[in-house]
This record gives C-alpha cells, sequence and structure tokens, in this order.
C-alpha cells in the first residue's frame, strides 16, 4: 500500500513538472524574445540620439556660449560637462542648470536603458515589463533636454524653426520611442492604443504653443517664475495651473504610451486644461479691459486653445467607445452563459442577467426608496 502511495505522489509531482514546462510554449518563447528585441531597440536609440548629429544640439550654446566637441552632438556636451569644460556660470541663462541637470539625467537613462536590455536578454520573463519601462525612461529623458533647449533659445521667430531652439537629434530618438511604444501597444491590444499617442501629440503640441518664443506666453511664464508678474494674482494662479497641467499631461501622455485604456482619467485632465486656459483668458480679459491677450500672441494662442480642445474632444470619444465596447463584452459573456446553462436554469439565469442590469441602471434608485417606505 505505501509503495502504490509513493508511485502515486511520483506520477502526480512528474505531471505537475510536466505541466509546468508546457506552459513555456514555443509562442510565449518568441514573444518573450520579441520584448527584448523592443529593449534592445531603445537602448539602439538612446545611444544613436547621444552619437547621431545631422543637427547639432543647441544645448553647447545654450550652456557655454559654443558649439560642443563631436560636432555638437549630445555626447560631446556630456563629455565636456564630466571633465568641466561646460560648466555653468553666473553668465549663463537661467534655464542652464536644468539643462545641465537633465543632460546628467540622460546620461543616467542611457546607462540604465543598456542595463535592463542585459537583463531582458538574458531573462525572457522580464522581459514584457523591462521593455515597456526602458522605452518610457529613454522618452522622458530626450523629452526632458528637448524641453529644456527649447526653453533655452532665443525669444524670436527667425530661430522658431531651426536648431537654435529645436534639439533634433533629442526630438527625433523621443519620437521613435513614442512610435514604437505605440506599435507595441497596439499590437497586444489587436490594434487598440493609437489614441495615446495622439493624445502625448497634442500635448507636445500644447507645451510648444505655450513656450513659443513667438508668444506671449512664455515671457509671462517666465516673469512667473522670477517673480517679476505684474499681472492680477487670479491671472498668476491661473497661468501657474495652467503651466502645471500642460507639463503633467505631457508627461503623463509619455509614460501610459504602451497602456490601454484608463480614458476617463484622460478626459479629466486635459478637461482641467481647457478650464484652466478659460479661466487665464478671462482674468486677464477681465483685468485689462480689453481682448490684447488675444491679438499679442494669436497663432500660438489659437494652437494650445486648438490642442487643448481636441485632446480633450478625443479623450472623450476613446472614453465612451472604451465603455461600450467594455459593455457589449459583457452582454456576449452573459450570452454564452445562457447557451452554457442547461435548459431548465436558462430562464433563470437570464432573469438573474436582467436583474442585475436594471439595478445597475436604476443606480440603486429602488434600494432608496425602500428604505423611505420603511422608514
Amino acid at each position: 500500500m505505501k509503495d502504490t502511495c509513493f508511485f502515486d505522489a511520483n506520477e502526480e509531482l512528474e505531471e505537475a513538472l510536466r505541466n509546468d514546462f508546457s506552459e513555456q510554449t514555443p509562442e510565449k518563447t518568441s514573444r518573450g524574445y520579441g520584448y527584448a528585441a523592443l529593449s534592445a531597440l531603445f537602448s539602439l536609440f538612446a545611444v544613436l540620439g547621444l552619437l547621431l548629429c545631422p543637427f547639432p544640439s543647441p544645448a553647447g550654446n545654450i550652456l557655454a556660449g559654443r558649439s560642443a566637441i563631436f560636432g555638437g552632438s549630445l555626447l560631446g556636451v556630456l563629455v565636456e560637462i564630466a571633465r568641466g569644460s561646460i560648466f555653468v556660470t553666473a553668465e549663463a541663462p537661467a534655464i542652464a542648470p536644468a539643462l545641465c541637470s537633465a543632460m546628467i539625467v540622460l546620461a543616467a537613462a542611457v546607462a540604465a536603458s543598456l542595463c535592463l536590455t542585459a537583463i531582458a536578454l538574458f531573462s525572457c520573463k522580464t522581459a514584457r515589463p523591462l521593455s515597456k519601462i526602458n522605452g518610457a525612461i529613454v522618452l522622458v529623458a530626450y523629452l526632458a533636454v528637448a524641453f529644456f533647449c527649447y526653453l533655452g533659445g532665443e525669444p524670436n521667430e527667425l530661430s522658431a524653426l531651426t536648431a537654435d531652439i529645436f534639439d533634433f537629434p533629442a526630438l527625433g530618438t523621443a519620437l521613435l520611442c513614442a512610435a514604437a511604444l505605440t506599435a507595441a501597444a497596439m499590437a497586444e491590444n489587436r490594434g487598440r492604443g493609437s489614441g495615446n499617442f495622439f493624445l502625448l501629440i497634442l500635448s507636445a503640441l500644447g507645451v510648444f504653443a505655450c513656450f513659443s518664443p513667438a508668444g506671449a506666453l512664455r515671457e509671462a511664464v517666465r516673469s512667473l517664475l522670477t517673480k517679476e508678474f505684474s499681472g492680477e494674482r487670479g491671472a498668476a494662479v491661473c497661468l501657474a495651473a495652467l503651466t502645471a497641467l500642460l507639463l503633467f499631461n505631457l508627461l503623463f501622455s509619455a509614460l501610459r504610451l504602451s497602456l490601454c485604456g484608463a480614458y476617463g482619467a484622460d478626459t479629466v485632465r486635459f478637461g482641467l486644461q481647457t478650464i484652466a486656459l478659460a479661466s487665464y483668458l478671462a482674468v486677464r480679459v477681465a483685468s485689462d479691459g480689453d481682448f490684447d491677450v488675444f491679438t499679442e500672441s494669436i497663432l500660438p494662442l489659437a494652437l494650445l486653445s486648438a490642442a487643448s480642445l481636441c485632446a480633450l474632444f478625443l479623450s472623450a470619444l476613446l472614453s465612451v467607445r472604451a465603455f461600450m465596447r467594455k459593455k457589449r463584452k459583457h452582454t456576449a459573456e452573459a450570452g454564452e452563459k445562457i447557451r452554457e446553462a442547461p435548459p431548465s436554469r436558462a430562464a433563470e439565469i437570464a432573469k438573474e442577467i436582467a436583474d442585475a442590469q436594471q439595478k445597475q441602471r436604476d443606480g440603486g434608485a429602488t434600494d432608496g426608496s425602500q428604505q423611505k417606505t420603511q422608514t
């Protein structure tokens, strides 16, 4: 009897080990290698963003007043910062310390990207989350460098579309990472997930319009940061809220590129951005008594308004679409449950599902009326 129990236990153990081994199907293994390749692609983007320089980065001009070594590439700026050739002086622009910090963060992000790729290549089980973290790190790091270079550019219209204000290597790398994250999300969710990419583009357009050298909002934000804002206190509060929401929405949109869903939160944050913009314009019109705020920077203001409204409309549309898809899925699951049930219980299950749906539509109104009746 003991021998029989012993052999039965061995058979159960072998069966369990066989099941665990069978879970590592070729499909799952190939998918893990695919995510590892995606992580390697992000690391390649991160390194090439430092090395390739068809357009020199304006970071050297902002920090040192000259182009950096290696053709003005981001790697040249980092090398000169490391050996002390570029350092922040009293004559440097106010944005120079932040840009220097962003460059150091960029170097750390590239090193972290290479480490994450090495881990993903040796562990396919963790390749999926590591690849998404890798892409988000590289994307945010290059976006930060491009943003501070954009702020440090000379405020004139002639340089608005040249390399004097746009860090094309950083912007190109960030765009490639965003496109790769969006493609991975669409592959995972059967074609869904492109909405996050368009929300990121609209967020970036809003930031570009707010800090445009051709607009007055850039100088207003700069005076607000240096505590030299001369307008009403309400306008200062609304402008600070608008700036914070623009930067938060850009960062949040970049971090959730590889995710799908939660569009209700997107509707809320872009709704708050639109409200902050409308409040700032209303306070300015009420305090100045005229409409100069619309004429002094008409193009950047129009672009900011259009980007905010389009992002709000798109997030609301995606939220409604996700709700309808979820509702259809629940209906299909209920129908499948009814079809699989025995004929004797099919009517009972259908009645239970209908009662549950009716209770959800009523929102608990029946329970409230019953409590009033008992009282």
